[in-house]
C-alpha cells in the first residue's frame, strides 16, 4: 500500500515537471518568436532611413595620427540644414555634437558657433557654416575635426522642413518663451507658414507652450534678441532635448511608430545597428537630462571684421584642449 501511494506520489511530480518543463519550452519559444519579430520589425523600419557612406580612414575623416580618445564614448556631429528646395544645398545653420557618453553614464549636447573662424580644406580660412556649402556632409565632418581636435565618424543631417515635421510626429513639445522672444519667434512662424502654405499659429504672449514643429523651428531659428548667435545655439539645444525627453516619456510601445514617422526625414551615416544599439542605451538608460555646453567659450574668442565679413576668432590651443576635457574626460570648463 505504501509503496502503491509512493508510486502515485512520483508519477503526479513526473507529470509536474513535464508540464513545467513543457510549458517553459514554450514560453521560450514565444519569447525568441517575439523578440525575432520585434528586431524584424524594427529592421524594417530603419530601413526607411536615408543611409549615405562615410569613408571611416582617419586621413579622410580629419582625425589627427596622434589623437586619442577615450573607450566607450561615441560622437556625432548633428547638422541642421536651411535648404529649402532640392538644387540649394544649404549651410549647416545648426552643427552639433551628440556624445554617448556610456564611460559616464551620460549624453552631451555640444554647439558649435557656426561663424567661427577656421580652416576649411581646399577652400582656405572661412565660417564653419560654409564647410557644409562646400562639400556637404563629409566636409563638415572632416573641417570639425581638423579644427577642434576630434574623432567624429558619423553624422545625422536634418532641414529645417524635417525638423518640423519631426516635432509634429512626435505630438509637439514644450517650450517656455519670453517676452523678449516673442517678435523675433512670431516674425519666423510667419515665414514659415508662408513658405508651407498653412495658416500661421501665433503665441501672443510669454509663457510655457506646447508646441508645434513650425513653432519648434522659429524658436530655435530666433536671433534678434540678446544674447544673439550665442543664444540662439542654446535655444537648438533646448528643442532637441525637448524632442529627446518626449519621445523618451512617451513609453517603449510607441516608440516603433514614432521613429518610423522621424526617420525618413534624416539622411545619416550610422548603420542600422548602430542606430539600434546607441538608441536603445540611450532611451533605457537612468540618463534624466542631456547635458549642454557651447564652444568656443566667450573668453577665448572675439568677434571683428575680416575684409568685409564678420567673423568669429578663437583661441584654437585653448578651445581645442576644454573641448576634449568636456567630452572625453567629462571636466565641464570653468
Amino acid at each position: 500500500m505504501d509503496n502503491s501511494n509512493s508510486n502515485r506520489r512520483r508519477k503526479r511530480k513526473l507529470k509536474k515537471k513535464n508540464k513545467l518543463k513543457r510549458f517553459l519550452l514554450l514560453l521560450f519559444f514565444i519569447i525568441v518568436f517575439v523578440i525575432g519579430f520585434g528586431a524584424i520589425y524594427v529592421y524594417n523600419i530603419l530601413g526607411n532611413i536615408n543611409n549615405e557612406s562615410l569613408s571611416q580612414s582617419n586621413e579622410d575623416l580629419g582625425i589627427s595620427s596622434d589623437f586619442h580618445g577615450e573607450k566607450g564614448i561615441t560622437n556625432i556631429l548633428l547638422l541642421g540644414i536651411d535648404s529649402r528646395s532640392d538644387d540649394y544645398t544649404g549651410r549647416s545653420d545648426a552643427m552639433l555634437i551628440l556624445t554617448v557618453d556610456r564611460k559616464h553614464d551620460k549624453l552631451k549636447l555640444t554647439s558649435l558657433m557656426r561663424d567661427s573662424y577656421v580652416d576649411i580644406e581646399g577652400h582656405g580660412s572661412d565660417k564653419l557654416t560654409h564647410a557644409y556649402a562646400f562639400g556637404g556632409a563629409p566636409l563638415a565632418v572632416k573641417t570639425v575635426n581638423q579644427n577642434f581636435n576630434l574623432d567624429i565618424k558619423d553624422y545625422v543631417v536634418v532641414d529645417f522642413a524635417g525638423l518640423e515635421a519631426m516635432i509634429d510626429a512626435i505630438g509637439g513639445i514644450t517650450l517656455t518663451i519670453t517676452d523678449e522672444e516673442l517678435p523675433s519667434l512670431n516674425n519666423s512662424i510667419k515665414e514659415q507658414s508662408k513658405l508651407r502654405g498653412v495658416e500661421p499659429k501665433y503665441i501672443n504672449s510669454p509663457g510655457t507652450y506646447e508646441v508645434n514643429g513650425i513653432q519648434g523651428v522659429a524658436y530655435a531659428r530666433i536671433r534678434k534678441a540678446t544674447g544673439g548667435d550665442f543664444k540662439r545655439t542654446e535655444r537648438q539645444r533646448i528643442v532637441l532635448e525637448a524632442m529627446f525627453q518626449k519621445v523618451k516619456s512617451s513609453g517603449i510601445l510607441k516608440l516603433p511608430s514614432m521613429v518610423n514617422e522621424l526617420l525618413p526625414h534624416v539622411r545619416t551615416s550610422l548603420s542600422t545597428s548602430s542606430i539600434i544599439k546607441l538608441g536603445s542605451s540611450a532611451l533605457i538608460s537612468d540618463i534624466g537630462n542631456i547635458e549642454q555646453q557651447r564652444f568656443p567659450l566667450d573668453d577665448y574668442s572675439w568677434g571683428g571684421y575680416i575684409g568685409s565679413g564678420w567673423y568669429l576668432q578663437f583661441n584654437k590651443a585653448i578651445t581645442q584642449e576644454q573641448i576634449y576635457n568636456y567630452i572625453y574626460k567629462d571636466i565641464a570648463p570653468e
